[in-house]
Parts: structure tokens; sequence; C-alpha cells
């Protein structure tokens, strides 16, 4: 299998574990929402922001220890991944207990002094935070096998692993809608159960399959390899903290000028539209988790050619499989939430539509950041980036503040969407190569064409289908998701590209059939 085939491969399977995560996500978030009720569902993304300041560096951490192992791999050395391995295990040992230490009485206080939480919801609210402290430790733990996997490109037994914790919560929360007492206690406690088991299991079997995780107390300590990591990992932590802060940070400000005692629908809507729009991120996130591991290795072996090859094709079929699902839900967004909630919080379809436009724009640069990454001169980057993302939550705040409403937030988000994709094609010019003219050639034009014939396939269906039936609803969404791919297909996928993706999907399937 070349190179290509294996990276559409591991996306394929990435993107199997993510629909049906999708389909019994859509199923499972209407049960939350109906069995938790709009204040502790609004309630539930507030106190799990406190949890969000300190496990988001799990996501940052996963990142450096992917992007060392993927780095010794593609210089071929298992005995350096194994030194990586058990630098990163012990970083993950200690930093979740100091974390729990700090994080403890901070989360307390904030709950009991700061966030605005009705008096009878406070017992469960101070649990739930406990209850996350739990999941964080075992996440961390986790972290350097995970990679592993990662690392290895070893993305099928992962995605299998990803579909049995979705499948798993899905039980549980089917069973949750007959549950008489305090849903929002009981409902986190499982997951995290969940979330703890099946860390362990993965943690076993990245132990049994990978001879580079075997555990040497010896090299838990190394000098060098533990400042290039916190070197790192310091800066992304910086860019993480301006993504989370900024992502996080809307959510309290939201909370506090819209307190859900007096305004039960604006906490609960962000969450509903991050929580729609979070699902097609998923999408893109499973292409990056196919090319990030090649786009390390291929830095690792000196090939700047070859980072930027996969950088564009990573552009190009991430927005392809992002449009394909924008298009009929910013069309059919009303429709979607009533389907999918009955009675959506108010302001649900704006933040959702303001989401998903936000994201297919991300797309424009899908891989920038992994091969930025790649390269280690992140210094600027980050502290630029990081920068405008605590800028956006003030400024959020200050728009609420002169009357601009829930309207101005989402033009707000809007506006630092655009700028945070200029940024990322400067830097990825500065520090990877990029050639600006020959991303607007090969994949700026392209996504443009596409998006703008779309739309105008979107207006005609949409005016000359104006029953309001679920039949016709359901009817537009075929015909756009047809449409918007067809367009895509033949406009934005490469001639090479379309083959390599037919190939794969033929050796799927006999693999299937035989």
């Amino acid at each position: 299998m070349t190179t290509g085939q294996r990276i559409l491969f591991n996306a394929l399977a990435s993107y199997g574990r993510t629909m049906f995560a999708m389909v019994l996500g859509l199923f499972s978030s209407r049960w939350v929402l109906a069995s938790l009720g709009v204040v502790d569902y609004g309630l539930m993304a507030v106190v799990g922001s406190l949890i969000v300041f300190i496990s988001f560096l799990n996501g940052i951490s996963s990142t450096a220890c992917a992007r060392f192992f993927a780095l010794s791999i593609g210089r071929k050395d298992a005995d350096e991944t194994n030194w990586w391995f058990n630098t990163a295990l012990s970083i993950h040992v200690v930093l979740p207990i100091i974390l729990i230490i700090i994080g403890f009485p901070i989360g307390e206080w904030a709950i009991d002094n700061f966030l605005s939480i009705p008096p009878d919801r406070l017992d469960t609210a101070r649990w739930v935070f406990r209850f996350s402290l739990i999941a964080m430790f075992f996440n961390m733990f986790s972290t350097p096998f995970l990679a592993m996997y990662t690392a290895k490109q070893d993305i099928v037994e992962l995605s299998v692993w990803g579909m049995s914790i979705t499948l798993a919560n899905f039980v549980f929360v089917f069973w949750l809608t007959t549950y008489q007492g305090d849903a929002w206690l009981i409902y986190s406690a499982a997951t995290v159960g969940i979330s703890v088991l099946f860390c362990i299991a993965q943690v076993l079997r990245a132990k049994h399959i990978f001879s580079e995780c075997t555990i040497n107390f010896n090299r838990w300590y190394n000098r060098k390899y533990i400042t290039e990591v916190f070197s790192y990992a310091g800066w992304t932590l910086l860019g993480g903290l301006g993504w989370m802060f900024y992502n996080q940070g809307i959510s309290i400000v939201l909370n506090k000028f819209f307190p859900p005692v007096h305004y039960k629908s604006v906490n609960a809507s962000y969450s509903v539209g991050g929580a729609l729009a979070g699902y097609t991120k998923t999408l893109s996130n499973a292409l990056m988790n196919a090319f990030l591991p090649e786009i390390v290795s291929l830095e690792g072996k000196g090939d700047r050619l070859g980072v930027l090859t996969q950088v564009f094709r990573a552009s190009r079929l991430s927005f392809t499989i992002i449009a394909v699902f924008v298009v009929p839900l910013m069309v059919e967004t009303d429709f979607v939430l009533k389907a999918w909630l009955k009675t959506p919080p108010e302001f649900a379809s704006m933040f959702c539509r303001t989401f998903l436009f936000c994201f297919l724009l991300s797309r424009l640069i899908g891989g920038f950041d992994s091969a930025i990454c790649a390269t280690g001169k992140i210094k600027w980057y980050q502290i630029t980036m990081s920068f405008f993302s605590f800028s956006s939550v003030f400024v959020v705040a200050l728009v609420i503040y002169f009357g601009g409403g829930v309207s101005g937030v989402c033009y707000t988000i809007l506006v630092f969407e655009i700028i945070n994709v200029i940024g990322g094609i400067f830097f990825c010019h500065k520090l990877v190569g990029l050639s600006i003219h020959s991303w607007f050639d090969l994949v700026f034009k392209k996504a443009f064409f596409s998006l703008v014939v779309s739309t105008v396939v979107a207006i005609l269906v949409e005016t000359s289908m104006t029953q309001d039936t679920t039949l016709v609803h359901l009817l537009k969404c075929a015909i756009l998701f047809v449409s918007t791919g067809f367009i895509c297909w033949y406009v934005v996928i490469e001639k090479n590209e379309r083959k390599q993706l037919m190939s794969v999907v033929i050796k799927i399937k006999d693999k299937l059939i035989n």
C-alpha cells in the first residue's frame, strides 16, 4: 500500500468511527437534554469549562508526544522512540497530580463564588467537577500510550476503541431517560467511569502490541528530552490555552451576562450550537489524525516538499468532507435542530450556523497547523495566534456590554476566525515555505468556486421546494449533500487523489467480501 493509500485508508477508518459517533450522538444528545433539562444542560457546559482549562493540557501534551514519537519513527530509531515514550510517561504521571492539587481548590471556589449556579444545584456542580478531575487524571496518564497509536498510524484500531466508547455511552444515555433521580450527577459519574475503564484497556493493549511502550524507569528522567518536550509543549500550551480560552471563555462570558436563572436559553443555545457544529468538526479532525503522523515523519526525514504536498491534500480533502455536511446543515439548521431536540433553545440556530461557517473557513488551511508544529519553530506562531484568541473573549464581552447581544457575539466569532485563517497562511509561508500563490491556485480558488456553485444549487432547491413537511426537508438535505459532494469531488479533489480514493475503497470492499 502506498503512502497516499495508507493515509486515505486511515482517514476512511476515522470517518467510519466519526460517522458512527455522529449518528449515535445526535440521539444521545437529545436524550441528555431531555433528561437534564435546559438549566442543567447549560450548567454542564459552564462547569465543564472549569475542567477544560486543565484537561486541555491533555490535548497539548498528546500533540507533543505524537510529534516526537513520529519524528523518531521517521528516522527508524525504535530505541529513541522508547526514550521519548518513557520521558512522556513520567511527565504524564507527575503533571496531572500537580494540576489536581492546584485546580481542585480553584474550581471549588469558582463554583461557590464566581459562576452563576442556582443554589439547589451547587452540590451537584461540585461533584461533577470532582468527577471531571478523576477523568482528567486517567486521560492524561494514558496520553503517551494513545499517542503511540497515532504515531504508528494504527488508526484502524484506535477507531475501533473510539466506536466502543461511543456505544457504551449511548447505551447508558438511553437508560438515563428512565432515571428519576439527579440525572446530571449520575450522568457525570457514569461517563467518567466509562472513560476510565476504556483508558485502562487501551493502555494495556498498547503495552502488548507496541514494543516502544515498554516502561523503563531508568529512562524516566532525561534532562535533554524533558527540556525539548517542555520547550515545544510550552509554546504549544500557550496557543492551546488561547484557543481554549476563546472557546470556553465565551461560554463563561455568556453565563455572566445572561445568568441561566433569568436567561435559560442563551447558555443552552451556545452549547447546542457548538455540539451540532462539533459533530462536523470531528470529521475534519479524523482526517487530520490520518495526515498528522505522515507530515511529522516527512519533516523528520527532511522532506519539506513532501510535507507541503500532504498539507495541500489535507486542505482539499478536509474542505470537501466538511462542505458536504455544512451546506445542507446551513440551509436546514432549523429543521435539523427541531428533529434532533424537538424544542431547541432560542438562539441555537444562530450559533450553529456561525460555528459551521467558521469551521468551513478554517478548512481552507487544514493541515497548516500540523506542518508548522512539525518544524518545532512555533514560538511566534503560538504567541501571535494566542494573542488574538485571548483578545476575542474580551471583545465579545465588550460587544455584549455595549448592547450587541447574541448576534454581535456571532459576528465577533466570525471576524476572529478570518483573522485565524490569515495568520495560519502567513506563518506557514514563513516557517514551512508555503507558496501563497500555489495555495491560492490549488486550494482557495477550487474551494471558493465549488462553494459558490453549491450555494447557487442550495438557493434553487430552497426556492423550488417550499413545502414544510419532513419528507421535503429530508429530500432537500439529501439533494444538497449529493450535489455538494459531486461538485467538490470534481472541482476540489485532484484527479490522482480521486484515483487513490477509489482504489482504497475497492481494496476495502474486496477485504469485506473475501
